[in-house]
């Protein structure tokens, strides 16, 4: 159990401003006995805001290209011996071989009470936008673990606030941020405790790839 002495090692995945990025690097820095810390922040944007964030923060960026995904993902997980990964605003799919690579060890963060607005192309302002659109009494967020599909593991954690009639999208997009920055980094605490804090073992047919890298 990670509680036994050793500690995760947490690659977080984001592709945009990185505010749930830097929540997390905090929370693990900072916080009394915590279960993990982050080593590394992963992005498939070289502008994108949580560069700056983790770099501040002393956390280490990589670069992924999106047209070596795989390859690039898989190396940095070996580089920096990542037991644990968390997608934090993440815009591209992981590729299935890692996802079974990390199966249970792979968690999203979705601004919405999946499944519900969730899907292929729902992230972010879209989301907010067709709650609002739909008059969406329920808003909040969902912690799950990733499978192979969009926004469809299962759910570790879900929370919820009433939407007012009065909030538009920028109201809503700042309560779920709320909610995001103050649950997202204990749930993931919490998960850490009952998985091993250890490299997963590597599945049949991802070994050949691993060691051309």
């Amino acid at each position: 159990m990670a509680g036994e002495g050793q500690r995760h090692r947490i690659a977080v995945f984001a592709s945009g401003e990185g505010t749930n990025a830097e929540a997390l690097i905090r929370y693990f820095r900072d916080g009394e006995d915590v279960s993990g810390e982050v080593v590394v922040v992963v992005t498939n944007r070289r502008g994108a805001g949580v560069v700056g964030r983790a770099r501040r923060l002393g956390v280490p960026v990589e670069y992924i290209r999106n047209t070596h995904l795989e390859e690039d993902i898989c190396a940095v997980l070996r580089r920096y011996g990542v037991t644990f990964c968390v997608l934090a605003g993440f815009l591209r799919k992981i590729p299935v071989r890692v996802v079974r690579w990390y199966m249970g060890r792979i968690v999203n963060l979705h601004p919405s009470l999946l499944p519900r607005y969730g899907g292929k192309g729902m992230y972010g302002e879209r989301v907010f936008e067709a709650m609002v659109r739909h008059c969406e009494p329920v808003g909040g967020i969902t912690i799950h673990f990733v499978d192979e599909e969009y926004d469809h593991g299962p759910v570790i954690a879900q929370f919820s606030f009433p939407v007012e009639p009065e909030m538009d999208i920028s109201r809503l997009a700042e309560r779920t941020h709320e909610y995001e920055h103050r649950y997202f980094p204990v749930v993931v605490d919490m998960v850490l405790r009952v998985v091993r804090a250890e490299v997963p073992s590597v599945p049949e047919g991802l070994g050949s790839l691993l060691s051309s890298l």
